[in-house]
């Protein structure tokens, strides 16, 4: 909604400058001006519209040169801004390192340009820039070794690590992070880890980035050994976990078997931990057999400040259903019902399903009716395993009530379920 009202400023101060361009103000139109205008969420063709009024002003300068290329370069327009770069020049513009870092920027976002053509355009142009006598700064390097790295020259984005040393220039943490990430792809772990190493004797911290990196490349080589001691480094260095990093460690933690790693995360993360896929840990929880830990996830969840959702018990109560857990699931009801959330139709079905599973028809019918009474309204999957344990308990006549009276209430198909059960049916 933002952009789309930015985007509409932008069009109306087009608009005006358009019609004060035919009048004698026309000359006091300010380059600052068009420079603002182009950064505040302008469409290409707004931009490109806003280029072309500089120059009939006669005002366009690098500045705004520099503006329009970033704009074409972070729209992945990179042969646009090749061309714009060229009329730049023809103006009489000098182009500077801002220029050039727009330029390499829309090579690195240009991901429908081959990885051969992108690797010769980074090479061509940092070419251009040194003959134009402009030095390489920080965020230059950072940009072609990233590009050189992802085009698979790793020889080369490693010279260039080393020129931008030579030249006075500290890698940061970026530059670290890319190296680290070139390593990873390439399958070098102690080249990896020894960036790891340096990082932290220049007193460059990692982040999650860094760690991310790590982890991801340990758990996908199937190296668990490393990849729990990543873990622990980062949370030994306090690194805060995004849902993007958690989401990640989740992912891997469960390709290792590792629940328990799994519940630690979820329960040191600094976000909610109910936005992480919990029904997905449930579940694994319950394939894994260790079922009776899917209660700590309820603790996980409080000591965060935080409430379980309906969700989340519902899911617990089907797992511990088709683990034949009547107790467990009985303690989860009363605990969801302290939390104020109201059972509805899914609760209800695992809690007959547990019942019935287990023989208890009478305490499942029981359930039946407080959901009816609670005005939920049952449905086929009520139907179904109830009628069918009353059917094989002999009890005929309950379970033709109560699908009359699911039937009334309830969305579903008779002639399905009478199929179904034929011995409902009488003088069958």
């Amino acid at each position: 909604m933002y952009k789309m009202y930015a985007s509409n400023q932008v069009e109306q101060e087009i608009q005006n400058l358009k019609k004060v361009l035919c009048t004698e103000r026309g000359a006091f139109i300010s380059p600052k001006r068009i420079v603002s205008l182009m950064s505040k969420n302008a469409s290409v063709e707004q931009a490109y519209q806003l280029l072309n009024i500089s120059r009939m002003a006669k005002i366009a300068n690098n500045f705004i040169y520099n503006s329009m290329i970033s704009t074409l370069g972070k729209n992945k327009r990179f042969r646009d801004a090749i061309d714009v770069l060229q009329m730049m020049k023809d103006d009489g513009c000098e182009a500077d390192n801002f220029t050039y870092a727009s330029i390499f920027d829309g090579i690195g976002r240009s991901s429908d340009i081959p990885k051969m053509e992108q690797y010769e355009m980074a090479a061509k142009f940092y070419h251009m820039m040194r003959r134009d006598y402009i030095n390489c700064d920080i965020v230059i390097y950072n940009t072609l070794i990233n590009i050189f790295g992802r085009t698979d020259k790793i020889q080369q984005a490693l010279e260039f690590f080393e020129m931008m040393k030579k030249e006075g220039i500290s890698p940061n943490e970026r530059t670290y992070n890319i190296l680290i990430k070139i390593y990873c792809k390439c399958g070098q772990s102690a080249n990896a880890l020894e960036i790891l190493e340096i990082m932290r004797d220049e007193n460059i911290k990692p982040n999650e980035i860094t760690y991310g990196t790590l982890a991801s490349h340990f758990a996908q080589n199937k190296n668990f050994d490393y990849f729990t001691k990543i873990l622990e480094q980062m949370e030994n260095d306090g690194i805060k976990q995004s849902l993007v990093l958690s989401n990640i460690l989740l992912g891997m933690c469960k390709k290792a078997n590792r629940i328990d790693k799994t519940l630690k995360i979820l329960g040191e993360t600094s976000i909610n931990p109910q936005e992480v896929a919990f029904v997905s840990l449930i579940n694994d929880l319950e394939k894994s057999r260790k079922i009776e830990t899917a209660e700590e996830i309820l603790q996980i969840i409080r000591s965060s400040g935080n409430k379980p959702n309906l969700v989340t018990y519902n899911s617990l109560l089907m797992v511990f259903g088709r683990s034949g857990k009547i107790h467990e699931s009985m303690v989860i009801l009363e605990k969801m019902r302290n939390d104020g959330i109201r059972p509805d139709v899914i609760t209800y079905n695992a809690l007959i399903g547990t019942f019935c599973g287990a023989h208890k028809i009478s305490e499942a019918v029981e359930i039946f009716k407080n959901m009816v009474m609670e005005g939920v309204m049952p449905n086929e999957k009520t139907c179904i395993p109830l009628v069918g344990s009353l059917l094989k308990s002999g009890k005929i006549y309950l379970a033709r009530e109560i699908f009359d009276s699911i039937a009334k209430k309830g969305d579903l198909d008779v002639e399905k379920i009478e199929k179904r059960f034929p011995a409902m049916i009488p003088g069958m």
